[in-house]
């Protein structure tokens, strides 16, 4: 060890001793730092920016809680009124998950006419969010590419639906509002969940009957917070894929994360995987165990 350590004793001693070396030694120190500060500050805008490249992106299908927070002059100041469009949203998916459990033809055609359509993914993401970032670079690939190649939605029976759209909504759970209540502890998001808990409950109970699920794919741990409304552990994102086509009645696939199908760290990869939970195929289908 004392013989490792020698030479670099005897280069101190010889900078410390050389008075013209320490003027050139500090400038190059100022200087190695000056050309380490571009490259950090790129690094840190590079960050900024692909976050705000995702928060845009999701804004553009974004119902808001705008409203959550209302009051009726009725009512006063105590408690909360909705009319957000999210709490809407929540409404109207209710009613329609109800009417497509029973038989009445015409309540569920009366239900479609208020939802945004009769299948889309519903993605509850927020501002700061790695994850929601991934997710975003799925879904951008998926729009971008669908109705090509293996992006195609097709019905239960495997087939094509030309005419079948991409369509996203998105709740931001870190959304700020106007609280025009007198209660200054009310949280936009928790609302929501405290507003619409049978939403969460009957979702959350379509999905342990999914293949996913079953499979071993949905984290139980996440998919019990998003079951009770646990407004502080609640994962972001979380994607569902609404669907009433077809032999489906709402709430029919969710996911945590977007993994790479195939294994492949790519967008496109993400994106297969997003149109195989649409198409209920891939890792979504029922496996025989023959």
């Amino acid at each position: 060890m004392k013989l490792i350590a020698t030479p670099f004793v005897k280069l101190w001693r010889w900078i410390k001793d050389t008075a013209w070396i320490q003027p050139l030694l500090i400038v190059g120190i100022i200087f190695g730092i000056i050309f380490s500060i571009q490259p950090f500050v790129n690094w840190i805008k590079s960050l900024n920016s692909d976050e705000t490249a995702t928060v845009n992106y999701f804004k553009g299908y974004k119902k808001s809680l705008d409203g959550i927070l209302d009051v009726d002059s009725k009512e006063g100041k105590s408690k909360a009124v909705d009319h957000s469009e999210a709490g809407e949203l929540i409404s109207n998916l209710i009613t329609a998950q109800e009417a497509f459990e029973g038989t009445d033809e015409q309540a569920k055609a009366n239900a479609l006419k208020n939802l945004p359509a009769e299948k889309f993914f519903l993605a509850f993401v927020q501002d700061s969010c790695s994850g929601c970032s991934e997710a975003k670079k799925g879904f951008k690939t998926l729009q971008d590419n669908w109705g090509k190649d293996y992006y195609v939605p097709r019905d239960q029976y495997g087939n094509e639906l030309k005419d079948q759209k991409f369509n996203l909504i998105t709740i931001f759970c870190d959304e700020s509002v106007e609280n025009k209540t007198d209660n200054t502890s009310l949280k936009p998001f928790a609302q929501l969940l405290d507003n619409y808990p049978q939403f969460f409950e009957n979702s959350a109970a379509k999905m342990y009957d999914t293949f996913y699920f079953i499979d071993g794919k949905v984290d139980k741990t996440k998919l019990g917070y998003f079951e009770s409304g646990d407004s502080a552990n609640f994962q972001t994102p979380t994607i569902l894929l609404m669907d009433f086509t077809g032999d489906y009645d709402g709430a029919s696939e969710i996911l945590f994360n977007i993994p790479n199908e195939g294994g492949n760290d790519t967008d496109q990869a993400k994106a297969r995987t997003l149109i195989d939970c649409w198409n209920h195929t891939g890792d979504f289908a029922f496996k025989s165990s023959n």
